[in-house]
């Protein structure tokens, strides 16, 4: 393919495109040289600069930067020839890249801001609900388990036959995504476990589990009250659900001393 070729291909690509590669954040000679790639595949460094029109003292310089970027790889020979990252890929590593700067980000500035935000008396006051009924309460704890970033603590006090679907519906939320999640529940049959282990790489039990609730993120909790039925079936008709800071923090370490005094099940 001559160079004229190349220019045509390149120059083929909408505007629409090249703006929206702009926008994430590369630069004018970074779409080219990458754009080049695409259309031309393995080329040299004399090569690049002749077919993308970028000067050759500068060549080396952007090639490295696409490389870092995770949108170009080289094969690191003599001389060095640099290739093309798939752009399906290329846009997996950017979001990965930018959800990481993202959370780091967040930590730092929640970490320090916040109190201040809370001790200025500024902030707003935190909700809390009281939630009535089974279905109320089951739409509540799929939005929170939907919403989950980091980490998830579960505490269910009964599975059986009946709502263990219900259970796994809501759990499938947590599928595909990068979630710690620990789960704690009483004494099941190893049917039972075996479905909540696709959900978590370790579950605990307890003889009896009073109560039952989730925690997101150390940030948001719902706290959910059984009641026992005439013929001795456990219902949830009632739950707290709160984004208070200082009662996420106490169901939290509430729920870790029982983690930590629970009997262990391992797949």
């Amino acid at each position: 393919m001559s160079a004229q070729e190349a220019f045509r291909l390149v120059d083929m690509i909408s505007n629409k495109t090249k703006k929206t590669l702009e926008d994430i954040g590369l630069t004018k000679y970074e779409i080219e040289v990458y754009l080049t790639l695409v259309n031309s595949g393995s080329l040299t460094a004399i090569e690049l600069s002749k077919k993308s029109g970028v000067p050759y003292s500068r060549i080396y310089e952007v090639a490295e930067r696409l490389e870092k970027k995770g949108w170009v790889k080289s094969d690191r020979g003599r001389p060095n020839r640099y290739m093309p990252r798939p752009p399906l890929e290329a846009m997996r590593n950017l979001k990965l890249q930018m959800q990481k700067e993202l959370e780091e980000n967040e930590e730092q500035i929640v970490s320090e801001l916040q109190p201040l935000y809370e001790k200025s008396g500024e902030s707003e006051r935190p909700d809390i609900w009281i939630i009535h009924g089974e279905e109320n309460l089951l739409e509540k704890i799929r939005e929170m388990v939907e919403k989950t970033k980091k980490n998830i603590l579960i505490a269910f006090p009964k599975i059986t036959d009946e709502n263990i679907d219900t259970l796994q519906q809501i759990l499938d939320k947590l599928r595909g995504k990068d979630v710690e999640t620990k789960f704690m529940t009483s004494d099941v049959d190893d049917t039972i476990l075996d479905k909540l282990f696709k959900y978590s790489r370790e579950i605990r039990t307890r003889d009896v589990l009073y109560g039952g609730g989730i925690i997101i993120d150390k940030r948001e909790a719902i706290i959910i009250f059984p009641e026992i039925t005439p013929k001795g079936e456990i219902i949830f008709t009632m739950g707290i659900w709160s984004d208070h800071l200082g009662l996420a923090a106490l169901a939290t370490d509430y729920f870790e001393y029982l983690w930590n005094t629970s009997k262990l099940n391992k797949k």
